[in-house]
């Protein structure tokens, strides 16, 4: 995900282990599926800025499934600013397994 503003990193990864647990403000999930029932496993990593989140899944994504990125309210900027008044999610599709999920709208934008 790229951000437009930097983000607090702890508004996202809740839990401060930077593994996409439970309660995070980030999820990635089978879209037949919950955040809570089908959260995929995995690491974040963030650029020297905090613009730009990456999500490593602990093991490949399942080919041709669709998958969904929510991003919850509780995500804010540096400025302490809630990135906007409702959850985010964003439809992505596994093409080709592995660890790559594409999207035609590419990238959230706070």
């Amino acid at each position: 995900l790229k951000f437009t503003n930097a983000m607090t990193v702890s508004s996202i990864d809740k839990n401060s282990d930077g593994t996409g647990a439970s309660g995070d403000a980030f999820c990635l999930f089978p879209a037949s599926s919950t955040c809570a029932s089908g959260r995929v496993a995995g690491a974040y990593t963030w650029n020297s800025t905090n613009t730009e989140l990456q999500f490593d899944p602990s093991s490949d994504l399942t080919s041709s499934i669709m998958y969904k990125v929510t991003l919850d309210t509780t995500a804010t900027d540096s400025n302490n600013r809630n990135r906007r008044n409702s959850s985010w999610s964003n439809p992505c599709i596994c093409t080709g397994g592995g660890k790559k999920c594409s999207s035609s709208r590419g990238t959230y934008v706070s």
